[in-house]
């Protein structure tokens, strides 16, 4: 801080320049996803020693914890087991907690076999009391749980969140009333508590099986219609981590369904900074598509041609006053004069606070390697394909307005598109020296010979587009994609 008081950030004085590796680093390591869960896992359970808690929590491995819900007759416990045996997860469910804290012989036990004891059923109180105490084993803090059936009711759900339990993932199973009826019909039970069923399922030979009364019809129309009276109850309270699922389909498309869900990763407020490279051949429309996307996203356009064109107009910085001195000397500006007029503009505080679209550069793989290793690596990169004709067609046929600046087509496929508005104009445009023609030739094989490698280098982080469309088409595109995840692999169809 100077005498004055000022903290060295006024961009009047001096460029702010914000180190690159600071918001990959955030980015790659998802610093801010981590802190975003830590906060809020941090209010919810309200620790003593908030400091003790918070290391604690850090070192805790990252385990499901799914609430798979539905009416009778849905498959919850069987789909529970499946999802525990891919997960290494442990099964929970209200009855088997009960039992156990009655074995275990703790007070919530004690209090449960009274109730057994007198005939009367378990209250609400105690089978939340003996799945919380569960829930707090050790095996399910380093396994993670998938609770079977619970819970049934708003009140159910509120006493769980009040004591910090909230699932990653809440699945409703969903069937009509007629597959149930069905499902819970057929269902028979042998003397080891095994489930079988007359019509999907048939028992052993050797074995016997009986019917539960909670099977029976009158049984499962009450059961349904609690289930259907609490339903949106028990949503509105998991609407965040809501996923339907179909269960009126074979048991492995349930399961890989919900598999899918679990795996996938969730929706963070965490904030990301966009950083694509737009590349292609000339006349592709790769400062067409970047202005676009700077548009919608608020992202800084960043062009080599404009960032030469100030430096000519007198930019204050070493790579501008070398870029001028090329010119001088009538020589090509050497890679590491134009990777500094780059790095110089993206490393900013604006391209790193928002994000940037850079087109123009890099052209070769070494220049994509010399901005990589500065740090400068792209999250998307969009490779806008256009045949040969139809590059020769768009540059060629360009012209510009010297006034207004604005560019035109006369003649070629582009001028009922982009026609002079009237005669005065069509009589002023100017053709641009790099759009003559034997220029065009040079610039279109100069990028042909590149573009197979800068294609390898990019694999991994590379969309390509086809850019042989108008331009909003084009964008279009560009758009859907850049909210899809990347693919290590492509599909094999």
């Amino acid at each position: 801080m100077g005498r004055d008081g000022n903290i060295g950030l006024d961009a009047a004085r001096r460029p702010v320049r914000v180190p690159p590796a600071f918001a990959h680093y955030l980015e790659k390591h998802e610093v801010f996803t981590m802190f975003e869960t830590l906060m809020k896992q941090l209010l919810i359970e309200r620790p003593a020693d908030p400091l003790d808690w918070m290391i604690q929590f850090l070192q805790r491995p990252a385990v499901p914890k799914v609430f798979v819900y539905g009416p009778p007759g849905a498959g919850k416990r069987t789909v529970c087991d499946e999802l525990a045996t891919m997960c290494d997860a442990v099964v929970v469910d209200v009855d088997g907690a009960v039992k156990a804290a009655i074995a275990e012989g703790n007070q919530i036990g004690k209090a449960a076999e009274a109730h057994n004891i007198a005939g009367t059923p378990v209250p609400n109180e105690l089978q939340i009391d003996a799945l919380l105490h569960r829930l707090a084993q050790k095996d399910c803090q380093t396994k993670g749980y998938i609770v079977a059936g619970f819970p049934k009711t708003r009140m159910q759900a509120v006493a769980l969140q009040v004591h910090g339990v909230m699932p990653t993932q809440f699945i409703l199973l969903e069937c009509s009333d007629e597959v149930v009826l069905q499902r819970t019909n057929g269902r028979r039970y042998d003397e080891a508590g095994g489930v079988h069923h007359s019509l999907f399922k048939p028992p052993p030979p050797n074995v016997t099986v009986t019917k539960a009364a909670k099977d029976e019809t009158p049984a499962v129309l009450a059961e349904l219609e609690e289930f259907h009276r609490t339903l949106q109850d028990v949503k509105a309270s998991y609407k965040a981590v809501l996923k339907t699922v179909d269960a009126d389909q074979p048991v492995e498309d349930v399961v890989s369904t919900i598999w899918t869900t679990i795996c996938t990763k969730p929706y963070a407020n965490a904030p990301t900074i966009p950083r694509l490279l737009l590349l292609g051949p000339p006349g592709a429309g790769k400062s067409t598509q970047a202005e676009l996307l700077a548009l919608k996203y608020d992202l800084v356009h960043v062009s080599l041609d404009e960032l030469i064109k100030q430096a000519h107009s007198g930019l204050r910085s070493k790579a501008a006053a070398a870029i001028r001195d090329a010119k001088s000397n009538e020589v090509q500006p050497p890679d590491l004069v134009l990777l500094e007029l780059v790095t110089d503009r993206l490393a900013g505080l604006d391209c790193q606070t928002q994000g940037w679209a850079l087109e123009g550069f890099p052209s070769t793989q070494m220049q994509a390697e010399m901005l990589e290793a500065r740090g400068f690596a792209a999250s998307r990169v969009l490779f806008l394909d256009v045949p040969d004709d139809t590059v020769w067609d768009r540059l060629t046929t360009r012209r510009i307005d010297p006034i207004t600046g604005q560019r035109y087509h006369v003649g070629g496929q582009l001028s009922q598109y982009y026609p002079p508005d009237t005669t005065e104009e069509l009589e002023r445009l100017k053709a641009h020296p790099d759009d003559a023609p034997y220029t065009v030739e040079a610039r279109l094989a100069a990028s042909k010979e590149h573009v197979v490698a800068l294609k390898a280098y990019y694999k991994g982080a590379a969309t390509e587009v086809n850019a042989d469309q108008e331009a909003h088409t084009v964008f279009q595109f560009i758009d859907s994609r850049l909210v899809m995840p990347l693919l290590e692999e492509p599909a094999v169809l």
